[in-house]
Order: C-alpha cells, then sequence, then structure tokens
C-alpha cells in the first residue's frame, strides 16, 4: 500500500473515530435532559427559539384537529436547573408571534426522546407561551430585514411575491399549499431552500459593490465575512445554510492566509467541520441533498462539459445543462429513497428557471437591504425582482402537471432498480466511451419523458374505458375521482396530502376538476386542496355547512378566492348536474346541520346511465358519517345503489344495519397505515356479510369501478 493510501485511510479512520465520540458524548448529554424532562409530568421550561415555526394541523384522535406550530428551541432551564440543549417543541394555538432570538417560558411535557437532527427530544407545551427575554440585537435585525421584504411585497401577485422572500432568504411562510406542492413537484423547492447559490450571490455583490470604493482585498474579505454572517442571521440555521456558509467561511480564510484549496477540498472540510459539530446531519435529507448536489456540481458537471462540447454562443446554455444535470442525477438516488419518487420534469423546470433565479435573487436582496431604511422605498425593486418570481412560479405550476412528471417508486425493488440505473448512467459518462452517446440518449429520454408517458397510458390502459370512479390512494383519507372525459373529472374530497391527490389525478390525465365535493373540513378529507388546484383548471368547489375545524375550512377559502374558484355551501336538497352525471344531495338538510363534524359530512348520491343500457349506476359518497348520521340518513332516504364509500375508512363506529340498507355490490374503504384502527375486522365481515365485496386502497392502491356488460368490476393499477 502507498503512502498516499495509507494517509487517507488514517485520517478517514480519524474521522469516524471523532464522529463516534462526539455523538456519544452528545447523546449522554440529551439523555440526561430527557432524564429532567420525564421525572415530573409537567415542568416549567426557558427556551430561545432557534428556527421559523411551521404550522401545521395535527390529529389527536380520528375526529379531533387542531392548529399546532412547531419550532427548534435551545432549552437554557428546566424549572430550576439551568443548561443549554436542543430541543423541538409543539404549540397549540391559532397564531405564533413570536420569532427566532425571543425567549419564552411555559409548562411542557416529554413526548419522546429523537436524538434527531441535534435534537435531544419532542416537548409539547401544555400552556401559553410567555415572553421573558426579547431577542438581542442580531436577530431583531434578522427579523426586521424579513419583514421588511414582506411589507414592500404587498400587493404584489400571490405567485411571485410569495417567492422572493423564499428566493432571496429561505422565507416560505407566504407561499400557499399548492405552490409549495407545485415547487416539489417540478424539482424546484430547493430554489427556496437558500444554499449555495444564495451565499455565491450574496459574497459577489457584496464584494463588487464596495470594490468600486476601492478597498484593499482584506477590506473586501472583512466586508464580505460580514455580508455573509448577517445573511445567515436572516436566512437561519438549517443544514443546507450552515453547509454553504462554512464553505463560504473556508474560501474567505483560505483567500486571506493566501493559501491555495481547491473547492473539492473546501467541501469535504466543510462536511467534516459540520458533522463533527453535529453528527445527526447525516440523518438529515436536506444537508445530504444540499452535499450531494454541491459534489455533483464540483466533480460530475466539468465530466459533463467535456462531453458536450458546446461552442460559443452555446456554451454557457452548455454550462447551465452540465450543471443541472449533474446536480439532479446525483441527488435522485437520495430522493428515491426519501420520497419514493423522483421528479422527472425537474432537469427542464430547472433549466427554464435558472436564469431567472439570478435576476430575482439580486433584486429581491437589494430591496431587503433597502427596505432596512424604509420598505415604501423598497417596493420598486421588490415589484421588479416578483416578475421573474412569477415566471418561475409559473414553470412550476406547469411542468409539475406534466403527464409523467413524477416518476413513483413504490416498491423497494422500484426504488433499487432506479439507483442502480442512476448510478449506471454516472459510470458510463465517467468512464465508458461512449460518453457523448450515453449523455446524449439519457438527455434526449428526459426531455421526451412526458410523452413517453403519454404513449404509455394509451398501452397501459389507465383509466380502462367505461370508467365510473376511480378510488385514490392518498394513504389516511379520502379521495374519490369520477371521470367526465379523458382529462376532465370530478372529485369527492381531497385527501390530507396535496402531493399525493396531485399524483392521482395526474396518474388518471386529469387536467381539468369540473367541481369538487368536500364533505367536511377535516385534514384528511381537505387537507390535499392545494395539490388539486396545482397545476388544474377548477371550477366549482361545493362544501358542507359545518366549517369546523376552522383553520382547515379557512384555507380551502383562501386557495379557492386566489385561484379564483366558485366555493359554495350546499344542503339537502342541493342537486347539480354535470355531463351524464347527477350528484344529488341527501344530507345534511338546511337548519339540521349536526355540531359534529364527521355526522355532519356531505352526503352525496351520484348516478350515471349504464352505457349498456338499463338502469343506471349509483354510488353513494359517506363522507365519515357515524351512527347517528347513518340513522338519520335511512330514515329519510331510499336504499339501494351499485357501490358504495364505506363510512369514516371502515372505522367500528357503524350502525349494523347501514351497510344491507345500502345494496351495495362493491364497498370501497379509502384507508391508509394508521393508528385509529382503520378500517375494523367487525366493520368489513358486516359489509361482506351484506354481499359487497370489498375494497381497499391500503391493500390495491388506486383502485377503478369499470362498467362492464355483465356488472362492475373493480380494478387496479
Amino acid at each position: 500500500m502507498n503512502r498516499s493510501k495509507t494517509t487517507w485511510l488514517l485520517l478517514i479512520a480519524l474521522y469516524i473515530g471523532t464522529l463516534f465520540g462526539s455523538y456519544h458524548i452528545q447523546s449522554a448529554r440529551f439523555a440526561e435532559v430527557s432524564e429532567l424532562l420525564a421525572a415530573k409530568e409537567s415542568v416549567t421550561l426557558e427556551f430561545e427559539i432557534r428556527s421559523e415555526p411551521r404550522q401545521y394541523l395535527a390529529r389527536f384522535a380520528s375526529d379531533t384537529e387542531s392548529s399546532q406550530f412547531s419550532t427548534n428551541v435551545r432549552i437554557t432551564k428546566i424549572d430550576n436547573f439551568e443548561l443549554s440543549a436542543p430541543a423541538t417543541i409543539l404549540f397549540t394555538a391559532d397564531n405564533f408571534e413570536f420569532f427566532r432570538g425571543q425567549t419564552l417560558t411555559a409548562k411542557a411535557e416529554l413526548i419522546k426522546e429523537i436524538k434527531d437532527n441535534r435534537s435531544c427530544c419532542l416537548i409539547k407545551a401544555v400552556d401559553e407561551p410567555k415572553l421573558v427575554k426579547p431577542a438581542n440585537w442580531a436577530f431583531e435585525f434578522a427579523q426586521t430585514i424579513r419583514a421588511g421584504l414582506q411589507e414592500s411585497l404587498a400587493g404584489r401577485t400571490p405567485t411571485g411575491g410569495a417567492l422572493v422572500p423564499g428566493l432571496v432568504l429561505g422565507d416560505t411562510s407566504g407561499q400557499s399549499s399548492s405552490l409549495e406542492t407545485a415547487m416539489r413537484g417540478s424539482g424546484l423547492a430547493h430554489l427556496t431552500a437558500a444554499s449555495g447559490g444564495n451565499v455565491t450571490i450574496v459574497l459577489g455583490l457584496f464584494i463588487a459593490v464596495f470594490s468600486i470604493f476601492g478597498l484593499s482585498n482584506r477590506g473586501l474579505v472583512l466586508v464580505a465575512a460580514l455580508a455573509l454572517a448577517g445573511y445567515v442571521l436572516a436566512v437561519g440555521f438549517d443544514a443546507s445554510v450552515m453547509r454553504a456558509a462554512t464553505m463560504g467561511s473556508i474560501t474567505l480564510l483560505a483567500f486571506v492566509s493566501k493559501r491555495t484549496i481547491t473547492t473539492g477540498w473546501i467541501l469535504i472540510t466543510a462536511v467534516y467541520l459540520l458533522t463533527v459539530f453535529n453528527p445527526w446531519l447525516w440523518r438529515n435529507w436536506g444537508f445530504l441533498l444540499s452535499v450531494s448536489a454541491t459534489a455533483g456540481l464540483i466533480w460530475f458537471a466539468p465530466k459533463i462539459m467535456q462531453i458536450i462540447k458546446w461552442r460559443k454562443p452555446f456554451d454557457l446554455l452548455g454550462g447551465l445543462v452540465a450543471a443541472t444535470m449533474a446536480a439532479t442525477w446525483v441527488t435522485a438516488p437520495l430522493l428515491a429513497l426519501m420520497t419514493q419518487s423522483v421528479p422527472v420534469v425537474s432537469i427542464i423546470a430547472n433549466l427554464i428557471a435558472a436564469p431567472l433565479v439570478a435576476i430575482t435573487t439580486i433584486l429581491g436582496l437589494l430591496a431587503a437591504l433597502i427596505s432596512l431604511i424604509n420598505p415604501i422605498l423598497a417596493t420598486p425593486l421588490s415589484y421588479l425582482a416578483a416578475l421573474p418570481a412569477e415566471l418561475i412560479g409559473q414553470v412550476a405550476l406547469r411542468t409539475s402537471n406534466l403527464p409523467g412528471a413524477q416518476l413513483e417508486l413504490a416498491t423497494p425493488l422500484g426504488i433499487t432498480m432506479f439507483v442502480i440505473a442512476i448510478v449506471s448512467v454516472i459510470g458510463l459518462l465517467t468512464t465508458s466511451r461512449y460518453k457523448r452517446a450515453t449523455f446524449f440518449v439519457v438527455f434526449g429520454l428526459v426531455l421526451s419523458f412526458p410523452l413517453l408517458v403519454i404513449g404509455f397510458r394509451q398501452i397501459d390502459g389507465w383509466p380502462a374505458k367505461n370508467t365510473f370512479l376511480i378510488a385514490c390512494d392518498v394513504e389516511q383519507g379520502t379521495a374519490v375521482l369520477l371521470l367526465l372525459n379523458r382529462n376532465s373529472a370530478l372529485l369527492f374530497d381531497t385527501g390530507g396530502d396535496p402531493q399525493l391527490i396531485n399524483q392521482c389525478l395526474g396518474r388518471a390525465g386529469i387536467s381539468e376538476v369540473s367541481g369538487v365535493f368536500i364533505s367536511h373540513f377535516h385534514a384528511d378529507h381537505a387537507g390535499g386542496f392545494a395539490g388539486v388546484i396545482t397545476g388544474r383548471k377548477v371550477k366549482n368547489v361545493y362544501v358542507s355547512p359545518n366549517p369546523n375545524p376552522m383553520a382547515q375550512s379557512v384555507q380551502v377559502n383562501a386557495l379557492a378566492k386566489t385561484n379564483g374558484i366558485n366555493i359554495q355551501v350546499v344542503t339537502a336538497p342541493f342537486t347539480v348536474t354535470y355531463g351524464e352525471y347527477t350528484i344529488s344531495t341527501l344530507w345534511p338538510k338546511s337548519g339540521e346541520v349536526p355540531t359534529n363534524e364527521n355526522d355532519s359530512s356531505l352526503i352525496l348520491l351520484i348516478s350515471k346511465p349504464s352505457p349498456f343500457g338499463g338502469q343506471p349506476i349509483e354510488f353513494l359518497f359517506t363522507g365519515d358519517i357515524e351512527p347517528t348520521g347513518q340513522e338519520q340518513l335511512m330514515r329519510i332516504a331510499a336504499p339501494g345503489v351499485d357501490v358504495a364509500l364505506v363510512p369514516h375508512h371502515g372505522s367500528r363506529f357503524q350502525d349494523p344495519r347501514f351497510a344491507k340498507w345500502t345494496g351495495a355490490r362493491l364497498g370501497i374503504i379509502s384507508v391508509g397505515e394508521n393508528t385509529f384502527g382503520h378500517p375494523a375486522d367487525d366493520t368489513i365481515s358486516n359489509w361482506q356479510q351484506a354481499g359487497a365485496r370489498v375494497v381497499r386502497t391500503d391493500l390495491n392502491g388506486d383502485v377503478a369501478i369499470v362498467i362492464e356488460e355483465n356488472g362492475l368490476k373493480p380494478t387496479t393499477r
């Protein structure tokens, strides 16, 4: 073994030893904190907020929801015991008006020890937090610059105006759920996670401006260092930001010390320093994606450039293609493991968006700085920054809705085969003598993938001719499609995950949703609405008269209003016709709306003439009605349908007479992995004994009910 290999092995061994040493030391400290928290039912905590709070709807039981905020904090005191330890804390509240750097106190209880991403545990506040110490001047500056940029963007379009803070400062708080879904689905979400590109622009901008004043090299380095520190404060301490900032700091140090260091060594040094300090970064997807994308740009993009060999004036375009494809291919295996899907349109979307990103970031950064003086003065620049940002948003909305925008890898075998394929392509591009041919074949396949998917659909036959409905696999939630034609449909509930319903609509080739019927506002029935309107035309929305939970109904109404969609509250006997479908509202009646959200679900009877003549085909959509609602329905409606949605995901809360009353030959249970016991064995048996064949989305995936001459046939994808 030569000396070089020996040195490398020793360095790797030293790193691994240091990493494990750091992990065990910090784990022991975290365990002590968890013991202090677990010693009593609740403790009085004092803590400093370290990240921007994130809001979401939490489900505590099958029919109970609450608006919650989560944020990373640094615990400074447990009762009277002073310490310093990172944690994640949950707050149940409609609003959370605190920000990074402020110190709060609250009664809290330990939920669980997690030791993940350098957070010792998950804690839940059991009372209202109170401010005990304001943020210092540095965090006040960060909050001022974020708020100033937001204020200067008032009145801008919901897409462009919301994207500018994300592209400049990583602030996604103003983005709608539909925009977030589109950014993820198109592979552009990384643009709103401030990282290497932003740091490069910040350093370049400040050095360019201050070099005009004749500052020495050391003076410029000092200015760049201050700008970098200020930018990190304004953006926050996410893993990708810290990776980029550390690399920037190492570069500045090398410049001051007049040492030559390659970009590859800068990345290696940054990873070493960050992971020794925080070993849990190796379990952080954001950090892994950031590092792998940077590695792709450093080591893989130059090889692609050599393969392309585009001459002037196309060399800049060649560089853009090389950088985009290198970062995309290197991160693709991680995305496959993380999300079980890969945004195939990512390369197309990033190539279109790349020139717009730099313009938006520079203009937005200048606007943010001017807003420190007065946000009104920053308005012209903010307006200009929002124009290219609007185009980026439209790219995301359009490309995320292209056929085959997402390559779904639902099984371990699929993920494994995909990873092997990507590694093989990278190997061919770096070692094979057929590099050029390999590159252009793969590049051509990526660009033409949507067309290939359209062709595959004709062969695949999904959805089949005479499909009556499709029960979407949206995990623990409900979403049912009724097809009006090849490209448009009606949708009954949206599931809870915007990305999952977006994918189901994409699999069915739906580009227009004429009507969305939301049975009630629990998150697993209405939370996916943003994914429905992502890159699609939605005409009308019909909702339950019970607006609770308010947080979800407010979100649906706001999204509908923002996108110019008509929204209507309906009660029995409201009836509407779409094509061959007639949708009749059976429940609730006007003036008889239950306060219980489940029992106030819209109950709809959908009928359509059979293409083979005879009696129309009927489907009973039941939402989450429980025994009380089922009893009311049996009193006021005539029995006898062909297909029924088994109420409440097949929960045990059923009237034993209801299944037989429906007369359904097919019972659909829309359900996913859950802790509520859905579906109950007794419920399945009850429906089977009533003569229904039961199909489940958790076992079968998307389920289509096809009308055949001799009856209805369930098919799966």
